[in-house]
């Protein structure tokens, strides 16, 4: 009997293990080196911005929501 829950409890493991190995092999690769998506959105004080007008400067986004 505890054999078998240790084979069984074995098996789960590789079982999960190969799910997250797939997982993480599969995702989507964010494109490095190339340019941002067109973004638009709306400023701290209500005002518009497009994330173009930052071209070459450092720009931090915060996708922070307080809904």
């Amino acid at each position: 009997m505890r054999t078998t829950t240790r084979l069984g409890l074995l098996l789960l493991a590789a079982v999960l293990l190969a799910v997250f190995l797939w997982s993480i092999s599969s995702s989507p690769k964010a494109p490095v080196g190339q340019p941002a998506p067109v973004t638009q959105g709306t400023d701290a004080d209500g005002a518009t911005f497009s994330l173009s007008d930052y071209r070459g400067k450092v720009v931090m986004l915060s996708f922070w929501g307080d809904w």
